[in-house]
């Protein structure tokens, strides 16, 4: 059921948690909690620091990102709502492999396990879409098929079409000139500074050492887990209505060198969602890109009013001062809130009490 628009008045809009106010809740604890305040580490919406042998402290703000840009707006209770889904997925496949987490201190804030993370960012995809598609279509792969991602996609695929198997199609975790490997020797310094370089599975193998692994085997052992979650993930997410389309994971090596799922888990921000009763109907249609935001559940609501708006054009300065206008804010939220409601059960609670001094609270009673 959708949040009663009138609660998301202007204060509970305004009450949001930045990785500013992130920043001085953390040094203005510094001494008290014998934060390591020199070795924290900014992420687009996460901020980590250590607290002590092998443990960290994860927060997550309310920023929301799109085309690879942390946009200078906040969302209302996004990083709990990611928080919750991620922490409700962890749970769900703690017998597949273990995770981070260690506690929950605070709706945006964990308590994990320091890791030494793999440098792969494992996509899977069980249906073609986004770049997948484009890169598909690039290829000619309509007509004649296409390789990509070291895998061959026959031909036929229309866009938003189930794939006839799922697929893992991993990209570089950081930018390509991180990872001295001969794959990558023909590339520009251009092309060296994107992120998410595609990658292949016979790349990672040959070079598992630059990609932080510890052995070959551990990535065939990583791709085996991978499946298995995606499949447990997407039967749950079939009972509530909803299509598992796609995914990302990250993994690490524990202090002991076991391997370890870290980051987030089938959230709205590393994951697309499809509405279930819509999909068969919108895949028929010629123009699919006319329907498709009613099967969509995700971001794409702000991506597509960046484009409306004129993103493309705008130079930097006006994209780091940009604010989402208040509608497309209240349509996140519900958008992110119906996910959380109908993935994990669990409501997003309307409030006003300042998340600031709540998450201020929360390490203080957890930390001190």
């Amino acid at each position: 059921m959708p949040i009663d628009e009138k609660l998301l008045t202007p204060k509970v809009l305004g009450n949001t948690l930045s990785k500013e106010n992130i920043k001085h809740i953390l040094w203005d604890l510094d001494e008290d909690c014998g934060l390591e305040m020199g070795d924290i580490k900014e992420g687009k919406v996460r901020t980590v620091v250590p607290i002590g042998e092998e443990q960290l402290l994860m927060i997550i703000s309310d920023h929301i990102s799109a085309f690879n840009y942390v946009l200078n707006s906040q969302v209302y209770a996004k990083g709990a709502n990611l928080n919750q889904q991620s922490g409700f997925f962890f749970d769900l496949t703690q017998d597949i492999v273990p995770n981070h987490i260690l506690e929950v201190i605070h709706p945006n804030a964990w308590r994990v396990r320091e890791a030494e993370p793999i440098r792969v960012e494992v996509v899977l995809r069980q249906y073609l879409t986004g770049s997948g598609w484009k890169d598909y279509k690039a290829a000619d792969g309509p007509a004649k098929g296409a390789t990509l991602y070291g895998q061959f996609f026959r031909p036929g695929y229309r866009e938003n079409e189930k794939l006839d198997k799922l697929v893992i199609t991993p990209t570089t975790k950081g930018p390509g000139y991180l990872f001295k490997i001969p794959e990558f020797a023909h590339l520009s310094e251009k092309e060296l500074a994107e992120d998410d370089l595609h990658i292949d599975r016979g790349i990672i193998m040959w070079n598992y050492q630059a990609f932080h692994l510890k052995a070959p085997e551990d990535w065939e052992r990583i791709e085996e887990i991978a499946k298995t979650m995606f499949g447990r993930i997407s039967e749950h997410l079939r009972r509530s209505g909803l299509i598992f389309v796609d995914s990302k994971w990250e993994f690490g090596y524990d202090p002991a060198g076991s391997l370890m799922l870290i980051d987030e888990s089938a959230t709205c921000d590393s994951s697309r969602f499809w509405e279930a009763s819509v999909y068969g109907f919108v895949a028929q249609q010629e123009k699919q890109e006319e329907h498709f935001m009613a099967v969509e559940l995700s971001k794409e609501v702000v991506r597509k009013h960046l484009k409306q708006a004129g993103w493309d054009s705008w130079s930097e300065e006006q994209r780091k001062t940009y604010k989402l206008p208040d509608d497309v804010v209240k349509q996140t939220i519900q958008v992110y809130s119906d996910i959380t409601k109908r993935a994990t059960g669990k409501d997003t609670i309307i409030t006003t009490e300042s998340v600031n001094n709540s998450l201020w609270k929360a390490i203080v009673a957890n930390l001190v």
